[in-house]
């Protein structure tokens, strides 16, 4: 499992994630916060560690806001947290958003299982860029 290898590697792991949802009424902070939690009990029903955190824009594309990814001001404020280079980070989505996101930062934006061409690296799944990751 990728998140494993990523995990045995030290590796922290964010999920940052846009959820115009909220804003928009469709479901509320809690039903997210349950979403969450579930993901987190998932992880540690199969033994690996939860996710080091979420990081959630509430705002709709246009709110023209400045943490909607591709900005990166959410992911920016967690890694100067954290005293983490910027060139040394990596964003993983499955849109060319995602992929934008970490190249806003500073670092590097991969793409999983795009539907769609994209001019961004991209691997089949998570398990074939941690293995790569894992031999570097």
């Amino acid at each position: 499992m990728a998140i494993k290898i990523w995990q045995d590697l030290g590796l922290p792991i964010y999920i940052l994630t846009n959820q115009s949802g909220l804003s928009r009424g469709y479901f509320t902070e809690k039903d997210l916060e349950l979403i969450h939690t579930q993901m987190q009990n998932d992880l540690l029903q199969v033994g690996l560690k939860p996710f080091n955190g979420f990081l959630v824009c509430p705002h709709q594309p246009d709110d023209h806001c400045e943490c909607r990814k591709p900005l990166p001001k959410l992911a920016f404020e967690l890694i100067k947290q954290l005293g983490i280079d910027p060139k040394e980070t990596l964003m993983i989505g499955d849109k060319d958003i995602d992929a934008q996101t970490g190249i806003n930062l500073g670092g590097e934006g991969l793409i999983i299982r795009s539907k769609v061409k994209s001019s961004y690296q991209s691997f089949p799944d998570l398990i074939s860029l941690a293995r790569l990751m894992k031999n570097k």
